[in-house]
């Protein structure tokens, strides 16, 4: 869904970390790209953990046109810094309204049923 979204998406080395531990791969839409900004990334590690502050340091390079990103202290952190945020709900309910899902309640349904962990 997120390459019909959104095309290419672009993650940071911590972020890649963590998909390799869950899956086998990294999809072919998905891009690795490490952030140059050493002092950038060494201020916000100090309240994120790295894979946001990876993600935030690679969104104000890039000047990205969104972060995806779902936690609290990331969102605030990412909205501070002026990029634009959307979460795993705001990115269903974008693949909802361009049609590329017919509905997301059973989604959302789901989800709550197996204790809130996406």
């Amino acid at each position: 869904m997120l390459p019909r979204l959104f095309g290419e998406v672009l993650i940071p080395p911590a972020v890649l970390r963590e998909m390799l531990r869950l899956h086998d791969r990294v999809p072919d839409f998905v891009r690795y790209v490490a952030p140059a900004g050493i002092a950038e990334l060494a201020r916000l590690s100090q309240e994120l953990d790295l894979g946001e502050a990876e993600a935030i340091c690679l969104a104000l390079e890039l000047k990205a046109d969104r972060l995806l990103i779902d936690e609290a202290p990331g969102c605030a952190a990412a909205l501070r810094e002026d990029i634009p945020i959307i979460g795993l709900v705001g990115v269903l309910v974008t693949a909802k309204r361009i049609g590329v899902l017919s509905a997301i309640s059973p989604i959302l349904q789901q989800h709550a049923c197996c204790g809130g962990a996406w």
